[in-house]
Protein backbone atom coordinates (compact mmCIF):
# COMPACT_ATOMS: atom_id res chain seq x y z
CA UNK A 1 0.00 0.00 0.00
CA UNK A 2 2.97 1.95 0.58
CA UNK A 3 4.76 1.81 -3.11
CA UNK A 4 0.84 2.29 -3.85
CA UNK A 5 0.56 5.96 -1.98
CA UNK A 6 3.90 6.59 -3.50
CA UNK A 7 3.02 6.21 -6.81
CA UNK A 8 -0.10 8.24 -6.84
CA UNK A 9 1.51 10.72 -5.36
CA UNK A 10 4.28 10.66 -8.22
CA UNK A 11 1.33 10.95 -10.16
CA UNK A 12 -0.48 13.82 -8.98
CA UNK A 13 2.84 15.46 -8.99
CA UNK A 14 3.48 14.95 -12.63
CA UNK A 15 -0.24 16.08 -13.31
CA UNK A 16 0.23 19.62 -11.56
CA UNK A 17 3.74 20.16 -13.68
CA UNK A 18 2.59 23.70 -16.12
CA UNK A 19 2.47 22.91 -19.65
CA UNK A 20 4.31 23.72 -21.94
CA UNK A 21 3.29 25.18 -25.86
CA UNK A 22 4.41 22.12 -27.42
CA UNK A 23 2.51 19.73 -24.94
CA UNK A 24 -0.74 22.11 -25.97
CA UNK A 25 0.01 21.91 -29.80
CA UNK A 26 0.02 17.81 -29.22
CA UNK A 27 -3.02 17.94 -27.51
CA UNK A 28 -4.53 19.77 -30.34
CA UNK A 29 -2.91 17.45 -32.36
CA UNK A 30 -4.97 14.49 -30.86
CA UNK A 31 -8.40 16.20 -31.48
CA UNK A 32 -7.68 16.79 -34.82
CA UNK A 33 -6.57 13.17 -35.47
CA UNK A 34 -9.80 12.10 -33.67
CA UNK A 35 -12.03 14.29 -35.84
CA UNK A 36 -10.79 13.23 -38.63
CA UNK A 37 -11.70 9.62 -37.91
CA UNK A 38 -14.63 10.45 -36.10
CA UNK A 39 -16.13 12.02 -39.67
CA UNK A 40 -14.57 8.88 -41.97
CA UNK A 41 -16.00 5.89 -39.72
CA UNK A 42 -19.40 7.76 -38.28
CA UNK A 43 -19.87 9.95 -41.29
CA UNK A 44 -21.50 12.96 -39.46
CA UNK A 45 -20.00 15.90 -37.56
CA UNK A 46 -19.21 15.84 -33.73
CA UNK A 47 -22.53 17.57 -32.80
CA UNK A 48 -25.07 17.45 -29.68
CA UNK A 49 -23.05 14.24 -27.65
CA UNK A 50 -21.45 13.56 -24.30
CA UNK A 51 -18.19 12.76 -24.57
CA UNK A 52 -15.62 11.80 -21.42
CA UNK A 53 -11.98 12.34 -21.70
CA UNK A 54 -10.29 10.36 -18.94
CA UNK A 55 -7.22 11.94 -18.06
CA UNK A 56 -7.80 15.57 -19.19
CA UNK A 57 -5.49 17.33 -17.08
CA UNK A 58 -6.11 21.03 -18.31
CA UNK A 59 -8.82 19.99 -21.36
CA UNK A 60 -7.09 20.66 -24.41
CA UNK A 61 -8.77 18.33 -26.62
CA UNK A 62 -11.81 18.45 -25.58
CA UNK A 63 -11.87 22.85 -25.68
CA UNK A 64 -12.38 23.15 -29.17
CA UNK A 65 -15.69 20.65 -29.01
CA UNK A 66 -16.82 22.15 -26.28
CA UNK A 67 -19.47 24.75 -27.82
CA UNK A 68 -21.19 21.75 -29.63
CA UNK A 69 -20.74 18.89 -27.13
CA UNK A 70 -21.53 18.12 -23.48
CA UNK A 71 -18.15 17.53 -22.52
CA UNK A 72 -16.83 15.76 -19.32
CA UNK A 73 -13.00 15.38 -17.78
CA UNK A 74 -11.72 13.27 -15.01
CA UNK A 75 -8.13 13.79 -13.61
CA UNK A 76 -6.23 13.16 -10.40
CA UNK A 77 -4.98 16.68 -10.71
CA UNK A 78 -7.02 19.39 -9.19
CA UNK A 79 -5.03 22.25 -11.00
CA UNK A 80 -5.63 20.78 -13.95
CA UNK A 81 -9.41 19.97 -13.14
CA UNK A 82 -9.75 24.22 -12.31
CA UNK A 83 -8.34 25.48 -16.06
CA UNK A 84 -10.87 22.22 -17.71
CA UNK A 85 -13.57 23.81 -15.44
CA UNK A 86 -13.16 27.48 -16.72
CA UNK A 87 -13.10 26.23 -20.33
CA UNK A 88 -16.74 24.52 -19.90
CA UNK A 89 -15.82 21.47 -19.05
CA UNK A 90 -17.69 19.55 -16.39
CA UNK A 91 -14.97 18.17 -14.03
CA UNK A 92 -14.74 15.41 -11.91
CA UNK A 93 -11.27 14.05 -9.82
CA UNK A 94 -10.62 10.32 -9.90
CA UNK A 95 -8.03 8.44 -8.82
CA UNK A 96 -8.08 5.86 -12.16
CA UNK A 97 -5.84 3.33 -10.18
CA UNK A 98 -8.73 2.17 -7.55
CA UNK A 99 -11.85 4.62 -8.24
CA UNK A 100 -14.90 4.17 -10.18
CA UNK A 101 -16.27 6.48 -13.06
CA UNK A 102 -18.78 8.77 -11.90
CA UNK A 103 -21.26 8.09 -14.36
CA UNK A 104 -24.29 5.66 -14.99
CA UNK A 105 -23.76 2.59 -17.35
CA UNK A 106 -24.15 3.49 -21.07
CA UNK A 107 -23.53 7.28 -20.42
CA UNK A 108 -21.17 8.63 -23.26
CA UNK A 109 -21.42 8.67 -27.08
CA UNK A 110 -17.61 8.82 -26.75
CA UNK A 111 -14.71 8.16 -23.99
CA UNK A 112 -10.65 9.77 -25.23
CA UNK A 113 -7.86 9.04 -23.68
CA UNK A 114 -4.43 10.39 -24.33
CA UNK A 115 -0.81 9.59 -22.82
CA UNK A 116 -3.03 8.43 -19.56
CA UNK A 117 -2.97 4.13 -20.03
CA UNK A 118 0.79 4.36 -19.58
CA UNK A 119 0.57 5.71 -16.32
CA UNK A 120 -1.66 3.56 -14.62
CA UNK A 121 -0.77 0.36 -13.32
CA UNK A 122 -4.23 -1.34 -12.97
CA UNK A 123 -5.06 -0.93 -17.48
CA UNK A 124 -8.37 -3.44 -17.30
CA UNK A 125 -9.94 -1.87 -14.41
CA UNK A 126 -10.14 1.57 -16.03
CA UNK A 127 -10.40 -0.06 -19.44
CA UNK A 128 -13.41 -1.52 -17.88
CA UNK A 129 -14.77 1.18 -16.35
CA UNK A 130 -14.26 3.36 -19.86
CA UNK A 131 -16.55 0.04 -21.50
CA UNK A 132 -18.96 0.37 -18.79
CA UNK A 133 -19.63 4.10 -19.19
CA UNK A 134 -19.80 4.15 -22.88
CA UNK A 135 -23.03 3.41 -24.99
CA UNK A 136 -23.91 0.16 -26.70
CA UNK A 137 -20.97 0.76 -29.75
CA UNK A 138 -19.78 3.67 -28.54
CA UNK A 139 -16.62 5.51 -29.57
CA UNK A 140 -13.02 4.68 -27.76
CA UNK A 141 -10.10 6.66 -28.85
CA UNK A 142 -6.64 6.19 -26.98
CA UNK A 143 -3.06 7.49 -27.53
CA UNK A 144 -0.42 6.29 -25.81
CA UNK A 145 3.48 5.89 -26.60
CA UNK A 146 5.04 3.44 -28.70
CA UNK A 147 7.70 1.52 -27.12
CA UNK A 148 8.98 -0.01 -29.94
CA UNK A 149 11.17 2.27 -31.34
CA UNK A 150 14.29 2.09 -33.59
CA UNK A 151 15.95 4.54 -31.00
CA UNK A 152 14.58 2.75 -28.43
CA UNK A 153 15.38 -0.49 -29.02
CA UNK A 154 19.18 0.43 -30.16
CA UNK A 155 19.17 2.48 -26.52
CA UNK A 156 18.00 -0.71 -24.74
CA UNK A 157 20.90 -2.69 -27.04
CA UNK A 158 23.60 -0.34 -26.09
CA UNK A 159 23.00 0.81 -22.43
CA UNK A 160 20.98 -2.01 -21.22
CA UNK A 161 18.90 0.47 -19.92
CA UNK A 162 15.18 1.52 -20.87
CA UNK A 163 14.16 4.13 -23.29
CA UNK A 164 12.90 7.86 -21.69
CA UNK A 165 9.32 7.43 -22.75
CA UNK A 166 9.26 3.73 -20.62
CA UNK A 167 8.54 1.98 -17.93
CA UNK A 168 11.46 1.55 -15.45
CA UNK A 169 12.98 2.52 -11.89
CA UNK A 170 11.54 5.57 -10.57
CA UNK A 171 9.80 6.46 -13.72
CA UNK A 172 6.48 7.80 -13.92
CA UNK A 173 5.45 5.37 -16.86
CA UNK A 174 4.15 2.16 -15.31
CA UNK A 175 3.16 0.13 -18.32
CA UNK A 176 4.93 -0.38 -21.81
CA UNK A 177 2.84 -0.34 -25.19
CA UNK A 178 3.45 -1.50 -28.77
CA UNK A 179 0.49 -1.55 -31.04
CA UNK A 180 -0.13 -5.49 -30.33
CA UNK A 181 -0.24 -5.11 -26.87
CA UNK A 182 -2.49 -2.38 -26.84
CA UNK A 183 -4.62 -4.31 -29.11
CA UNK A 184 -4.84 -7.28 -26.92
CA UNK A 185 -5.49 -5.38 -24.13
CA UNK A 186 -8.71 -3.53 -25.41
CA UNK A 187 -10.16 -6.46 -27.22
CA UNK A 188 -10.00 -8.63 -24.24
CA UNK A 189 -11.87 -5.76 -22.54
CA UNK A 190 -14.60 -5.81 -25.12
CA UNK A 191 -13.66 -3.44 -27.48
CA UNK A 192 -13.61 -3.72 -31.38
CA UNK A 193 -10.93 -2.02 -32.82
CA UNK A 194 -11.78 0.00 -35.96
CA UNK A 195 -8.55 1.69 -36.81
CA UNK A 196 -5.26 0.99 -35.30
CA UNK A 197 -1.44 2.36 -36.31
CA UNK A 198 0.92 5.40 -35.86
CA UNK A 199 -0.28 8.97 -35.46
CA UNK A 200 4.12 9.56 -36.54
CA UNK A 201 6.71 7.78 -37.29
CA UNK A 202 9.19 9.43 -35.27
CA UNK A 203 12.42 7.34 -34.46
CA UNK A 204 12.60 8.27 -30.69
CA UNK A 205 8.98 8.97 -29.72
CA UNK A 206 6.31 7.77 -31.75
CA UNK A 207 2.85 7.26 -30.77
CA UNK A 208 0.04 4.66 -31.22
CA UNK A 209 -3.75 5.24 -31.66
CA UNK A 210 -6.96 3.19 -31.56
CA UNK A 211 -10.38 3.68 -32.39
CA UNK A 212 -12.58 1.43 -31.11
CA UNK A 213 -16.31 0.79 -30.98
CA UNK A 214 -17.63 -0.50 -27.71
CA UNK A 215 -19.05 -4.25 -27.60
CA UNK A 216 -21.83 -5.33 -25.41
CA UNK A 217 -22.03 -8.92 -25.41
CA UNK A 218 -20.48 -9.90 -22.35
CA UNK A 219 -20.65 -13.43 -22.31
CA UNK A 220 -18.94 -14.04 -26.40
CA UNK A 221 -16.27 -11.09 -25.00
CA UNK A 222 -15.41 -12.86 -21.25
CA UNK A 223 -15.34 -16.17 -22.55
CA UNK A 224 -13.03 -15.25 -25.50
CA UNK A 225 -10.87 -13.09 -23.11
CA UNK A 226 -10.04 -15.70 -20.96
CA UNK A 227 -9.08 -18.17 -23.41
CA UNK A 228 -6.96 -15.23 -24.65
CA UNK A 229 -5.57 -14.46 -21.19
CA UNK A 230 -4.70 -18.38 -20.64
CA UNK A 231 -2.87 -18.44 -24.22
CA UNK A 232 -0.82 -15.05 -23.60
CA UNK A 233 -0.12 -16.57 -19.58
CA UNK A 234 1.52 -19.63 -21.69
CA UNK A 235 3.72 -17.40 -23.44
CA UNK A 236 5.02 -15.44 -20.06
CA UNK A 237 5.71 -18.90 -19.12
CA UNK A 238 7.99 -20.17 -22.08
CA UNK A 239 8.67 -16.77 -23.37
CA UNK A 240 8.36 -17.86 -27.05
CA UNK A 241 8.10 -14.87 -29.53
CA UNK A 242 6.23 -17.19 -31.92
CA UNK A 243 3.45 -17.99 -29.70
CA UNK A 244 2.63 -14.21 -28.81
CA UNK A 245 2.47 -13.32 -32.76
CA UNK A 246 0.66 -16.74 -33.14
CA UNK A 247 -1.75 -15.41 -30.77
CA UNK A 248 -2.09 -12.67 -31.95
CA UNK A 249 -3.04 -13.45 -35.60
CA UNK A 250 -5.84 -15.81 -33.22
CA UNK A 251 -7.25 -13.11 -31.59
CA UNK A 252 -7.76 -10.46 -35.19
CA UNK A 253 -9.37 -14.48 -36.51
CA UNK A 254 -11.90 -14.41 -32.90
CA UNK A 255 -12.86 -10.51 -33.90
CA UNK A 256 -13.24 -10.64 -37.28
CA UNK A 257 -15.84 -13.72 -36.23
CA UNK A 258 -17.62 -12.19 -32.86
CA UNK A 259 -17.31 -8.93 -33.44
Amino acid sequence: MKDMNIISHLQEKYANLTKNKTEYKLGRKYTNHFIKLFRIYEKRNLKGLKILDVGCFNGSFLEPLVNDNECYGVDISEEGLDIAKKKGIKVFKVDLEKGSLPFPNNFFDIVVSTHTLEHIFNTDHVLREIWRVLKPKGVFYVVVPNTNTIIGNLFKIIFDLPFYNEARYKSLHVRNFTLTLLEIALILNGFKIIRSGRIDRSLWMARLSIYAYTHKQDKVATEIGDIVDDLLTLCDITGKRKILLSITKIIRRIKDLFF
